[in-house]
C-alpha cells in the first residue's frame, strides 16, 4: 500500500510493508523527509499490561478457533464483524467528505484524492485486507505535517437490525472532535465492527484498534476516539482492561458523545460509573428480550424459524387484516403445511413402524428435496424426531446461551423448570401419541444396540490408525485400548488406566498390534466367515423365514373400513364449518381434533398389521452366501481407514481380559466379542444385486439378530502352526515340499516342522526324531590321504595354502580341512605353542619365525627387542604377540 499527498512544499507518504523505506525531498527547502515502514500484527502484540490481567485473544483464536459470536448471517470466521462492501464504501465516502472540509490544504492529493469509484474500491480493498490479515503499518515522518498529532477511531453497531449508517454517523462525530483537537485520523487507523455485541472481547476490529494503539514512534496515534465508551466495550472487566492497557502505553481515549476522557483526573470514577451503566443496560436489554420472547410465546406469534411441517402465516386482526407491530412489520404465527406434514409423518412411520434406519429416512428426505435441501443426514433426522412441536407441545425458555466474553464460545445451559413456558397447541399436532412413543422406543433401542451405546465417537473411531482402533476395550476398567510405545512398525496397544495405575485397573501390559490383528483376523476369516459358522447361520435364518411364512395373515379389511369412516366424518365436519356461527365453531373443531387423534392411532395400527402381512422372501442358499463372502473378504482387504469401520460393525466392541500364566509379567490376553455378520451380509448382497439380498434385508429390518459369541486368545502363533493344516493337506495330496515352501514363502525346514506339528500335534521343540548312525562323508578318505603331505609342505617347506591347493588340484577349503585333521591326529603337548598360532592363514611369517617370536617373548623380550633381534618388521611382530596374548586370555577364562 502507498498513499501520499503533495502541496508544493512537502510530501508525506505511507509506505506499506512490502516496500523498502523511502526518502522524499522537500522541493522548496531541500529538506529530506524520511519514512520507515514498520509492520505490527495481532499475533505479535501482547495486550497484557499487568501481571493479573489475561492476554487477549490473538488473530489465530479468531480465525482458527470455534465460532465466537452468534449472528443471524452465516459468514466465514475471518469475515465475522466485517462490514459489507456497500457499507464500507459509504464509510470511505463519509471519511473523504469530512476530511476534505477539515483539511482543505490536502484536498486533491494522493492521501485525500478525488472521490471516484476507483478510489473508493481501493479504500474498501485496503480495509478488508487489513481486517483479514490483522496487520497495520506504522508511519514515520520527519517534516511537520498540518496536524499536531495522529489519532485512531473505533466504530461499532450491535445487530443486523441496527441501521448500518450508524457507522457513518459515528465516524463523522469522531472526525469532528479529532479536528477540533488538531489531530488527524488516517484511513489506515479507522477500525470498525458490524453486527457484534460489545460484551465480547474477541472482536476483530476491536483487536485492530488496540493493535494500532500499541504502535510506537512520532506517527503513532496518541488518542483512541469512540462515539461513546459503550462502543468499545460493554463488559466491566474488559472496560477496565482496555483503560489499563492504554495507560500502560501512555495513550488516551475520548468518548465524543458521553464526554469520557481517559486523561481526566476523574477518569477512574467516570469509568466505574460508565462501566456500571453499560452493564446495567446489557442486563436490562437481556431481560427485555426474554420478556419479549415470553410474550410472543403467550400470544403464539413467531419468535424464530418454523420447524419442518409448518409455515408462517400472518395474524389477522378482528377486521380480517394482517396485524402490524410497532416496527411496521407483519406479525406472523405458525400453521400446518400439509405438504411437509405428510413427509414428516412418513419419516416417523419409516423409522418407528417400518424399522428403517436414520440414513434411510435421510435418503427419503433428500430424494424429496425437503425445504429445497439434499443435505439431510442422521443428526438432522434425530433433530426432527426430538421436536415436541409435532405432538402439539411448545416449550419456550428451556435453555439459555452463556457466552464466554474472553473466548466467545457459546454453551447452552438448561433453565429451571419454573422458568419454562409450556404451551399446548393441539391444533398444530402432526404426529399421534402412539407413533411418537413408538419412535422414541425405537431410538432408545438403536442407541442400546449401537456399538457406541450413546457415547460420542472417539478419535480412533473417526480416524482409525490400526484395523481395530476404537474397537478394543479393557475388560477391567472399560477404557478404550490405545497405542503405547509405538515407534515405526513396532506398534503396541494397552490400557492407559492400567499403565498409570488409575481406577483400580490391573491391566498393566501391552501387546503388539501385529499379534492382535493376526489373531483376530484369523478368527474372522477362518471361523466367523468360515463355511461351518455360515452354514449354521443360514440354517437358523431359513428356519425363522419358514416360521414367518407359516404365520397366518391378519385381516385388515375391518380396520381399513373404520379408517375410511373416520376420514369421511372429518370431511363432513370440515365442510360443516362454513356458514356456522362462532358458538358452534369451537365444538366442531374439538370434534375434528378427537377424530384426527383416533385416525392417527388407527393408521399406526394398520401400518403394523401390513408389516406383519408383508410377503416373506425365499430361503437363503449357501451358494449365494459364498459369493457374498468373497465380496466381504474383498472389503476387508482395503486400507486401514476403510476396513476399520467394517470390522467394528462386524464384531462390535471387543473386551480384552487378562488371564494369569506361569510368567506373571506375561498374562494371556483373551478377546471376548459378540459378532453379528447379518448387516454386512445384507449390505454386500444389496450392492452385488444377489438373489439373497431381499432375504437379508428382511431379517435386518426386523432386528433379527443372532449374536455369535466367541473367545479368541491373543498370542503370537508361530508360522509353522499357522500353515500346519494346509501343509498336511497338500503333502498328503502328493505336493512337492520345495514347491510348497516356495508358494507359502517359507523355508523347507519350516514346511517339515509344520508337517510334524500337524501330524503329531506337539510343538517342534517336543518332537524327538529317531537317531541314526553317523556315516562320515566320502571325502574323509581324501583328507586322510592328503593330511601328512599338507602338514609337511606347510611346516617344513613353508608353502602357502593356495600353493598347496594348486599343487594337488583341489579346493583351498580341502587343504585347510586336511591340515586341521593332521593337527587333530597330532594334538599339542603340554607346554607346546598352539598350532593355530603357528599355522595362521594370514601373515608374512613362516611357522619357524612365529615359533621363534613367541619363544623370545616368553624369555622376557619386548616386541621391539624381538623385531630387532630377528631383523623383522616391528608392526607385524607386535600383531603376532597381540594375537598370542589374546589366545592366552581366552584360555584363562
Amino acid at each position: 500500500m502507498s498513499l501520499g499527498f503533495r502541496d508544493g512544499s512537502y510530501r508525506l507518504g505511507i509506505v506499506g510493508d512490502d516496500q523498502s523505506p523511502t526518502v522524499f525531498t522537500d522541493e522548496s527547502s531541500g529538506a529530506n523527509v524520511g519514512f520507515d515502514s514498520g509492520k505490527l500484527d495481532l499475533k505479535s502484540v501482547n495486550f497484557q499490561s499487568t501481571p493479573d490481567t489475561e492476554q487477549n485473544a490473538s488473530l489465530d483464536e479468531i480465525t482458527e478457533g470455534d465460532p465466537v459470536w452468534s449472528t443471524p448471517k452465516r459468514r466465514r470466521k475471518v469475515e465475522l464483524g466485517l462490514p459489507i462492501d456497500e457499507n464500507l464504501r459509504k464509510l470511505a465516502a463519509a471519511w473523504l467528505d469530512y476530511q476534505w472540509e477539515a483539511w482543505p490544504t490536502l484536498r486533491g492529493c494522493d492521501l485525500l484524492p478525488e472521490k471516484t469509484e476507483a478510489v473508493l474500491d481501493r479504500m474498501v480493498a485496503e480495509y478488508k485486507d487489513r481486517f483479514s490479515s490483522g496487520a497495520v503499518t506504522a508511519i514515520e515522518y520527519v517534516s511537520r505535517p498540518p496536524w499536531h498529532q495522529l489519532g485512531a477511531s473505533y466504530l461499532r453497531y450491535s445487530a443486523d437490525t441496527s441501521n448500518p449508517r450508524s457507522l457513518d454517523d459515528q465516524l463523522v462525530n469522531v472526525l469532528r472532535r479529532a479536528h477540533g483537537d488538531k489531530r488527524f485520523i488516517p484511513w489506515a487507523y479507522v477500525c470498525a465492527d458490524s453486527s457484534i455485541s460489545g460484551t465480547l472481547a474477541i472482536r476483530q476490529g476491536y483487536g485492530l484498534a488496540k493493535l494500532v494503539m500499541q504502535l510506537d514512534g512520532h506517527s503513532s496515534p496518541v488518542v483512541l476516539y469512540v462515539d461513546d465508551y459503550g462502543r468499545a466495550s460493554r463488559d466491566i472487566l474488559e472496560s477496565y482492561r482496555l483503560a489499563r492497557q492504554l495507560q500502560g502505553v501512555r495513550k488516551g481515549m475520548i468518548g465524543v458523545s458521553d464526554g469520557f476522557d481517559l486523561n481526566n483526573p476523574m477518569a477512574e470514577t467516570i469509568l466505574a460509573a460508565t462501566a456500571m451503566v453499560n452493564s446495567m443496560f446489557i442486563t436490562q436489554l437481556r431481560a427485555k428480550v426474554k420478556r419479549g420472547l415470553q410474550g410472543a410465546a403467550r400470544r403464539r406469534t413467531l419468535t424464530g424459524k418454523v420447524a419442518l411441517g409448518y409455515h408462517a402465516v400472518p395474524v389477522l386482526d378482528p377486521k380480517g387484516q394482517p396485524e402490524i407491530n410497532h416496527k411496521d412489520k407483519v406479525v406472523k404465527t405458525r400453521e400446518i403445511f400439509e405438504e411437509e406434514a405428510r413427509i414428516v409423518r412418513r419419516a416417523f412411520e419409516m423409522f418407528g413402524v417400518d424399522n428403517r434406519s436414520y440414513s434411510e429416512v435421510a435418503a427419503y428426505l433428500n430424494a424429496n428435496k425437503v425445504r429445497g435441501s439434499q443435505a439431510w443426514d442422521t443428526p438432522g433426522v434425530r433433530q426432527i424426531f426430538h421436536r415436541l412441536d409435532y405432538i402439539g407441545i411448545r416449550i419456550t425458555g428451556r435453555n439459555s446461551d452463556v457466552v464466554d466474553t474472553e473466548t466467545g464460545k457459546v454453551s447452552k445451559v438448561e433453565n429451571p423448570r419454573e422458568e419454562w413456558i409450556v404451551d399446548h397447541w393441539s391444533e398444530l399436532r402432526i404426529i399421534s401419541d402412539d407413533l411418537w412413543k413408538l419412535v422414541w422406543k425405537r431410538m432408545k433401542q438403536v442407541a442400546r444396540d449401537c456399538p457406541t451405546t450413546g457415547r460420542k465417537y472417539s478419535q480412533n473411531q473417526l480416524h482409525a490408525s490400526t484395523l481395530f482402533s476404537g474397537t478394543l476395550f479393557c475388560g477391567c476398567c472399560g477404557k478404550e485400548l490405545l497405542l503405547e510405545r509405538s515407534v515405526g512398525n513396532n506398534k503396541q496397544m494397552g490400557c492407559r488406566n492400567g499403565t498409570k495405575r488409575l481406577h483400580g485397573c490391573t491391566h498393566k501390559g501391552s501387546k503388539s498390534v501385529r499379534i492382535i490383528e493376526t489373531c483376530l483376523l484369523n478368527y474372522i476369516h477362518h471361523d466367523l466367515l468360515g463355511p461351518e459358522c455360515m452354514g449354521r447361520l443360514v440354517e437358523v435364518a431359513n428356519a425363522y423365514l419358514a416360521e414367518e411364512a407359516r404365520r397366518p395373515k391378519v385381516d385388515t379389511s375391518a380396520l381399513k373400513h373404520t379408517i375410511s369412516e373416520k376420514q369421511a366424518r372429518i370431511l363432513e365436519l370440515t365442510t360443516a364449518i362454513a356458514g356456522r356461527n362462532q358458538q358452534y365453531l369451537n365444538s366442531i373443531l374439538t370434534r375434528i381434533e378427537g377424530l384426527e387423534r383416533e385416525l392417527g392411532k388407527l393408521q399406526v395400527e394398520l401400518r403394523q398389521m401390513e408389516t406383519q402381512n408383508a410377503e416373506v422372501p425365499p430361503p437363503i442358499r449357501m451358494e449365494d452366501v459364498e459369493r457374498s463372502l468373497v465380496d466381504l473378504r474383498g472389503l476387508l482387504n482395503q486400507n486401514v481407514k476403510a476396513t476399520a469401520p467394517i470390522l467394528r460393525a462386524l464384531t462390535g466392541d471387543i473386551m480384552i481380559e487378562h488371564r494369569p500364566t506361569r510368567n506373571p509379567k506375561r498374562p494371556l490376553w483373551v478377546a471376548h466379542l459378540k459378532a453379528n455378520p447379518i448387516p454386512m451380509l445384507a449390505r454386500v448382497a444389496k450392492e452385488g444385486d444377489y438373489p439373497d439380498a431381499v432375504s437379508w434385508e428382511y431379517l435386518s429390518h426386523r432386528n433379527w439378530i443372532v449374536p455369535i459369541p466367541a473367545q479368541v486368545d491373543i498370542h503370537q502363533v508361530p508360522k509353522y502352526q499357522q500353515i500346519a493344516a494346509e501343509v498336511v493337506r497338500e503333502l498328503e495330496n502328493g505336493a512337492n515340499k520345495k514347491q510348497l515352501a516356495a508358494r507359502l514363502g517359507v523355508s523347507t525346514m519350516t514346511v517339515n516342522t509344520a508337517w510334524r506339528f500337524g501330524k503329531h500335534g506337539v510343538a517342534d521343540t517336543q518332537y524327538k526324531p529317531e537317531l541314526k548312525a553317523y556315516n562320515p562323508p566320502a571325502r574323509a578318505s581324501t583328507l586322510e590321504r592328503l593330511a601328512d603331505e599338507v602338514a609337511r609342505l606347510r611346516h617344513e617347506e613353508h608353502m602357502s595354502i593356495d600353493a598347496i591347493a594348486e599343487r594337488f588340484s583341489v579346493e583351498r577349503t580341502t587343504v585347510e580341512r586336511a591340515h586341521t585333521l593332521w593337527h587333530q591326529q597330532h594334538p599339542d603337548q603340554p607346554g607346546d605353542i598352539p598350532w593355530k598360532l603357528l599355522c595362521g592363514r594370514y601373515g608374512q611369517f613362516t611357522v619357524d619365525q612365529r615359533r621363534r617370536i613367541i619363544q623370545l617373548h616368553l624369555e622376557g623380550l619386548s616386541g621391539p627387542q624381538v623385531a630387532e633381534k630377528l631383523d623383522l618388521p616391528l608392526w607385524p611382530v607386535k600383531n603376532q604377540l597381540q594375537t598370542y596374548r589374546r589366545h592366552c586370555r581366552q584360555q584363562d577364562n
